[in-house]
């Protein structure tokens, strides 16, 4: 249905406060139930490091890769976003690597379901080399209002395995994003 407007179309500068109050209003309590709904980005903070890191064997050590966050309430969820490129070689029948999510000194991910990958040789090969990312995300409750550091540590999956993260200096990426309860 078409509006008519008879009369002077011109609105008043009165007129347009009464209008623009109306919208403010209007505004503000949809505002206010769109916060009790959570789950708005607050802020993002975002890493990369593309220097190769050469570790041997199954002991974690930093793969270079880590970022801050101050979370600007203590009930808000960090959502931790990863891809780390790494290489692996073995001189057995397997070849992998795996990656470990810390924030600050606490380990948050870890295992075979948390990033690991591994290869099969095949059986006339004397060594395996794997090339490939390991890409996640975890949605981390910190519980705090402090500046929290997250990081990255990678290892072989196995003794004879030397994992390079970032071979050839490719780039690896940490991203935070900051959740509304």
């Amino acid at each position: 249905m078409a509006s008519v407007i008879s009369g002077d179309a011109n609105v008043s500068a009165t007129e347009f406060g009464y209008l623009d109050g109306v919208t403010a209003a209007l505004q503000g309590q949809v505002d206010s139930k769109l916060d009790l709904a959570g789950g708005k980005i607050l802020q993002t903070i975002a890493n990369t490091h593309s220097t190769a890191v050469a570790i041997s064997g199954t002991s974690f050590l930093d793969i270079g890769l880590s970022a801050t966050i101050t979370p600007s309430a203590s009930n808000s969820k960090i959502l931790v976003m990863y891809s780390a490129l790494v290489d692996a070689r073995s001189t057995g029948a397997q070849s992998g690597a795996r990656l470990k999510v810390f924030r600050d000194a606490t380990s948050i991910a870890e295992g075979l379901s948390d990033g690991d990958i591994f290869i099969n040789a095949a059986t006339s090969a004397t060594f395996t080399i794997l090339t490939g990312r390991i890409t996640g995300f975890i949605l981390d409750t910190p519980t705090t209002t402090s500046s929290t550091v997250y990081k990255l540590q990678g290892c072989g999956s196995q003794a004879d395995d030397t994992a390079t993260f970032q071979r050839n200096n490719n780039t690896s990426y940490l991203v935070l994003m900051e959740v509304s309860a």
